[in-house]
């Protein structure tokens, strides 16, 4: 029971930045909800465009070589399977008409494709930190969310001259976080540790940053 105890402590501590992290991801929700439902349409469709551009050609095609096979041929497979699906799905929304956001589709979702393939096919080469990479991205993404439903509740009563410094900070975070995910891999797997060890070091060392 004695031996219990500080481990429970040492859990409880080590989660702290993670239950910061969600604090702080719910908060940034909550500003986007606020700030989205009192800006002009025309802003809050340019905000939809950007980050739905921003999670089918960046997000989804790291997160889909994140999970390739390690087999050369098989991976080669995937690679092609997972592009040809989102060209198959560009194709389908361009017969249909569908849209899902005031942006060129064919565009996003060509990039993906091509992106995809290209991530997939060399998989092994980075399959750790682009695993690890994602939690980057996704924090890219909610930082960029949170500085537009900044700048549209600002520019509810005016103009706001610091737009472009909030949007750009918001957006450099997540790409610091990104770096630090990488280099804590690098660097933990040039000291010696194996591919999973070092993603967990990666891991850790960016939970309280993301």
């Amino acid at each position: 029971m004695g031996e219990r105890g500080p481990g429970l402590i040492g859990g409880i501590a080590a989660g702290r930045p993670l239950l910061a992290a969600l604090v702080l991801s719910f908060g940034a929700a909550a500003l986007a909800a606020a700030g989205y439902q009192q800006s002009h349409l025309s802003f809050a469709n340019a905000s939809a465009a950007f980050l739905a551009a921003l999670v089918i050609a960046v997000l989804a095609p790291a997160s889909i070589a994140a999970i390739a096979p390690k087999n050369f041929w098989l991976r080669a497979l995937y690679a092609g399977l997972a592009a040809g699906v989102i060209l198959a799905l560009r194709r389908l929304m361009l017969q249909t008409g569908f849209t899902i956001s005031p942006f060129d589709e064919r565009i996003a979702l060509s990039v993906s494709a091509m992106c995809v393939f290209v991530l997939a096919l060399g998989a092994p080469l980075w399959r750790a930190a682009v695993g690890l990479s994602l939690i980057g991205l996704c924090a890219s993404i909610l930082g960029a969310t949170a500085g537009l439903s900044v700048v549209a509740l600002e520019t509810g009563a005016g103009d706001l001259p610091t737009a472009g410094a909030s949007l750009a900070l918001a957006a450099a975070f997540g790409a610091v976080l990104s770096i630090q995910i990488s280099a804590a891999f690098s660097r933990a797997f040039a000291e010696g540790g194996d591919n999973f060890s070092a993603a967990a070091d990666a891991a850790r060392s960016a939970a309280a940053s993301a």
